[in-house]
């Protein structure tokens, strides 16, 4: 007996060391790839807490998961902030404490820092609607004590023919002090021809600024943003953008045979980034211009490149909280996160909100947009801002746009 428990301690060790190496491999399978190089998995109790605390997807303890998971924010190079799903969860940075060296730094004088936000301008309705943004930003500006330099930057290309917009669009945007920079065009690389222009929005990467927020014309800023300027990032890291919580499982996908197969990473959306811009970063995406993916052989256009080249490869981009890139559909009462999420609803919290639901503004006649955005479906404060949006779209470029009174 004494014999036969001598030889069973050899092979317990190994059954144990077979389980442990199996439950690891598992967590590797499970865990967002930013977790796994975490320090914590030295510890085998952490290496538990991890894994049952992230699933976000299917448990009916969701919420009480991503509450009980927090970790120290300098832990990981992927979440602005602790949580993991729904970036609601998140309230924006306290945009009002920038001396707050938690999340914010101070440029060193000899940088001459110089911050701009920029847009990509394909045509008249987007311009109209990136100068309802730019006044928008300016009056948020007025009373701040932000101490560097900022400018305001459309980009565009000479196929975009905006100097034949009408009202003047162009001159509106010089005479409220916006500046024009043009590049060469893309439009050749893209076939498909709703997403023709989309590579335009790299040239941002190219402009000569310290760091740049960019967003897609067909939104609206709702805050000032002056604090991403001084957002601390991760060594390394030259990019942030919003959570695309739209997405498959609130935000998140396990990569395929065209996007790094295997793993999990938080999707995110490029309809507003802060971006260090340098050349380097612009020669990461030039490869995928005109190129097909693997398998499923659908052109790359610009959130694709972003996700593949520096999301889940490399880890290179920082997830902010999903008030920096919102959509308006979430107001609508009958919309999934509207019944689900309280929190997200919460407007006044919006930094930036992009038009997505049905369409854009501009798309629609008088008589449905006053049905849609004048709907006792659509939550009050959103209403109320959509008003305001047409009155001063209409005041901006009055024949693109109906007034909505």
């Amino acid at each position: 007996m004494l014999q036969l428990k001598v030889k069973l301690k050899p092979f317990l060790i190994v059954v144990f060391v077979v389980f442990v190496y199996i439950l690891t491999s598992l967590c590797a399978n499970i865990l967002p790839f930013n977790l796994i190089i975490s320090n914590d998995l030295r510890s085998f109790q952490n290496l538990t807490m991890l894994w049952f605390g992230y699933d976000s997807y299917s448990s009916s303890t969701k919420k009480h998961l991503v509450k009980s998971r927090t970790r120290p924010r300098n832990e990981t190079r992927t979440f602005a902030k602790n949580g993991t799903n729904i970036n609601c969860e998140q309230s924006p940075f306290p945009a009002h404490d920038l001396q707050n060296d938690e999340f914010f730094f101070v440029p060193s004088p000899d940088e001459n820092p110089h911050f701009a936000y920029a847009w990509y301008i394909s045509e008249a309705h987007y311009l109209c609607s990136a100068l309802v943004s730019m006044k928008r930003l300016k009056a948020l500006r007025a009373e701040s004590k932000f101490p560097y330099p900022v400018d305001f930057v459309m980009v565009h290309t000479k196929e975009d023919r905006i100097d034949n917009t009408p009202h003047n669009l162009v001159k509106q945007w010089e005479t409220e002090g916006g500046i024009r920079v043009s590049f060469p065009s893309l439009r050749g690389f893209i076939t498909n021809s709703y997403y023709k222009t989309s590579l335009q929005k790299f040239h941002i990467f190219l402009l000569n600024y310290t760091r740049v927020i960019s967003m897609d014309a067909d939104g609206v800023a709702l805050n000032n943003m002056d604090h991403l300027f001084l957002l601390k990032l991760p060594q390394g890291v030259r990019m942030a953008a919003p959570q695309g919580y739209w997405f498959n499982n609130e935000g998140f996908i396990t990569g395929d045979d065209d996007t790094c197969k295997g793993v999990n990473f938080p999707l995110i959306t490029s309809i507003l980034l802060l971006i260090e811009p340098s050349k380097e970063l612009y020669s990461r995406v030039v490869p995928y211009f005109g190129k097909t993916r693997p398998v499923s052989k659908l052109e790359y256009f610009d959130m694709d490149i972003i996700q593949s080249e520096f999301n889940c490869k490399t880890n290179d981009i920082m997830v902010l909280p999903k008030m920096y890139g919102t959509l308006d559909s979430d107001f609508y009462k009958t919309f999934k996160i509207f019944q689900n999420y309280r929190k997200c609803l919460d407007f006044s919290q919006v930094q930036y909100l992009h038009f997505s639901h049905q369409g854009k503004p501009w798309t629609r006649g008088l008589s449905q947009v006053r049905r849609q955005y004048g709907s006792s479906n659509l939550h009050s404060n959103a209403s109320s801002m959509f008003v305001q949006w047409f009155r001063d779209a209409h005041m901006v470029c009055p024949n693109l746009l109906p007034e909505l009174s």
